[in-house]
């Protein structure tokens, strides 16, 4: 009986399992809570069963100092291919766009996101002060506890170029006042 009785309690404090599938938040939310945004081109890529390390010759810190100095090598890690989320593909030599925060537990920096090179442009329009909130269907929403004005709410569906290339920014015009709202990008 005891031991019934531990297990429930366990069981209780798990509240959340985390599938591997799709990032459901915007890319300017992932941007945002991030402590490193680099550039970097993919020197050498190792992977195992447990972790996989990327080794990048950091060419810009765009947030955060991955590096002291530019044109430095660092190694930053993902999950191994035993996991359902695998590790990000890539391709050696190229240049790639990553954000990455310090594990908690090692010290090391890990991947959150890698991207190419060529949606470094976008991040000049992301503004930090202003949160996005998502109601999709079939998914739990993302809602921050901010003030309406302080972020945009998507709903519906995002997978459309104009949310991906999209921003939640502050309207300085004299009506808006610095109130977040959204802003679309030209889709080709």
């Amino acid at each position: 009986m005891a031991m019934d009785q531990l297990l429930v309690l366990l069981v209780s404090f798990v509240y959340v399992v985390h599938a591997c599938g799709p990032d459901p938040r915007h890319d300017q939310s992932v941007y945002c809570n991030s402590q490193y945004v680099f550039t970097g081109i993919l020197t050498q890529f190792d992977k195992s069963a447990e972790e996989s390390t990327y080794r990048m010759f950091v060419t810009s810190n765009l947030k955060g100092q991955i590096t002291s100095s530019l044109r430095q090598n660092v190694n930053v890690y993902s999950f191994g291919y035993m996991y359902s989320c695998a590790p990000p593909s890539a391709t050696l030599n190229q240049e790639y766009l990553i954000y990455a925060n310090k594990d908690p537990w090692t010290n090391q920096p890990r991947i959150k996101a890698l991207h190419s090179v060529d949606q470094t442009k976008r991040l000049r329009n992301y503004d930090c002060y202003c949160k996005i909130d998502l109601k999709l269907p079939r998914s739990a929403p993302v809602i921050n506890n901010v003030p309406k004005n302080s972020k945009c709410e998507l709903t519906g569906v995002t997978d459309t170029c104009a949310v991906r290339n999209g921003y939640c920014g502050r309207d300085w015009s004299r009506l808006g006042q610095g109130a977040c709202k959204w802003f679309t990008s030209t889709c080709s």
